[in-house]
């Protein structure tokens, strides 16, 4: 029995073996899509839901514009008439020699709408691309903020751990010392403190980490990839990319799905001035009448126009509703615009004092807290400082490197916010012309 059971547990392990493993799903590299627009464009356009919702919305555009093209159908009609209900005159006639059938087509002819009709579909559908283009740019900044705040988040991890680790260790050695009388109970005590305090940093930073990388997945739709990557790396001196060239407001595609939009509801008021414009109606007949004992003629062939007369209804509110939403799109764009300007110049400033702060902090405040940390560390080891000034100098070391880190995410923010504004993820003009 026991053979058995060896036997068929090798043929499962074996069967198991042969089994393809299913591939791991695919995570969401975050420096890679931070530095390269165009990737994280085309991540968000193959997963996100939310982009394809939009793009369907402007296909939506783009159907309407090309049945506003399409002409009104004609109109056909049948008719069977002179049917006898009990005594004919003369009397005796039946249904072959009393009936009368006529078949005709109909056609409206529109003066003076086709062109402000389609003309309007054209400019919604260029606003609906364009309000496609804002949703992306959109989804693409807060995808943008959420990687790089979970590289932040976790770097930040990384340094409190570390900190921790030393501190624990450090911890150990001057345990050995308070039991054969080396070091005093103080001493010990402020360095148990500083563990506790680590220890509960180690702690907000895990959770804000774990935070941050749901948020990212959230928004990349997929697991977001963060380690291994410096952080450090994602922010750049000024100058060295398309944040410093003057974008202007001109490429907001929300700024111009609004003067669009203006520009359509003007193509909207001139068509309904053009109600009062009659169309006619144009219809050609052919009637076969088989009660020709009557006299009438067997075959005959019928003309005629329809006009509608505009008395009641001309168009005027129409109009009026129609301009007064025009006004509303160019004021509100235009609100945009100054919004725009002032964000952009509030942007920039803040933007040159981090990289001021940051570029001090880098260049200056780090490596030389990091000299004086190596330096009191060995002069501790010596007997030469109190482990005070160790803990002391290890705990400035540590804030001043999370302030870094602060500092970097802060800017990586404001840059960020003004690639938004001056529409800076946008792809290449020659790729819009494919894309659209």
């Amino acid at each position: 029995m026991k053979r058995k059971i060896v036997l068929a547990s090798i043929l499962l392990l074996g069967l198991s073996a042969g089994v393809p493993a299913s591939p791991d799903p695919e995570k969401a590299p975050a420096v890679r899509l931070i530095k390269d627009p165009k990737a994280l464009l085309d991540w968000l356009r193959a997963k996100s839901p939310t982009s394809k919702a939009s793009e369907a919305r402007a296909l939506q555009g783009m159907e309407a514009y090309s049945q506003s093209r399409a002409r009104p159908n004609p109109s056909a009609n049948v008719t069977l008439s002179d049917l006898p209900r009990g005594e004919t005159n003369p009397p005796g006639l039946g249904f072959h020699e009393t009936a009368i059938w006529s078949f005709g087509v109909s056609q409206e002819l529109e003066i003076g709408k086709r062109g402000p009709r389609i003309e309007g579909a054209r400019l919604r559908a260029e606003a609906a691309r364009a309000t496609s283009k804002s949703d992306l740019l959109d989804e693409v900044a807060g995808a943008r903020a959420a990687l790089a705040h979970a590289v932040f988040a976790e770097a930040r991890r990384e340094a409190v751990e570390e900190a921790l680790t030393l501190t624990r260790q450090s911890l150990e050695l001057q345990r050995g010392r308070y039991k054969t009388g080396d070091l005093a109970g103080l001493d010990l005590d402020r360095l148990e403190l500083e563990e506790e305090t680590l220890a509960a940093e180690a702690e907000t930073s895990r959770a804000e980490s774990t935070a941050t990388l749901a948020d990212c997945q959230a928004r990349l739709f997929a697991e977001c990839e963060v380690g291994g990557s410096d952080a450090h790396e994602l922010v750049d001196p000024p100058g060295s990319n398309v944040l410093t060239a003057e974008a202007g407001e001109a490429k907001r595609p929300d700024v111009e799905a609004l003067m669009l939009a203006g520009q359509a509801s003007l193509e909207d008021a001139r068509l309904a001035r053009r109600r009062a414009w009659p169309d006619p109606t144009l219809s050609v007949g052919y009637t076969r009448d088989f009660l020709v004992i009557s006299g009438d003629q067997p075959r005959t062939f019928s003309f005629g126009v329809t006009l509608p007369v505009p008395i009641f209804d001309r168009g005027a509110r129409d109009a009026a509703r129609a301009e007064a939403q025009a006004s509303e799109a160019r004021l509100t764009a235009e609100a945009l615009r100054q919004r725009i300007r002032s964000d952009l110049s509030s942007l920039r400033e803040r933007e040159e004092r981090l990289w001021a702060a940051l570029s001090t902090a880098r260049s200056s405040s780090l490596p030389r807290s990091r000299a004086i940390l190596d330096a009191t560390q060995k002069a501790a080891a010596l007997g030469e400082l109190s482990m005070t000034d160790l803990l002391l100098a290890r705990r400035q070391h540590t804030e001043l490197a999370l302030r870094v880190l602060d500092l970097e995410s802060q800017l990586f923010d404001v840059r960020t916010a003004l690639r938004r504004h001056t529409a800076a993820d946008l792809l290449p003009e020659s790729e819009h012309a494919n894309h659209d």
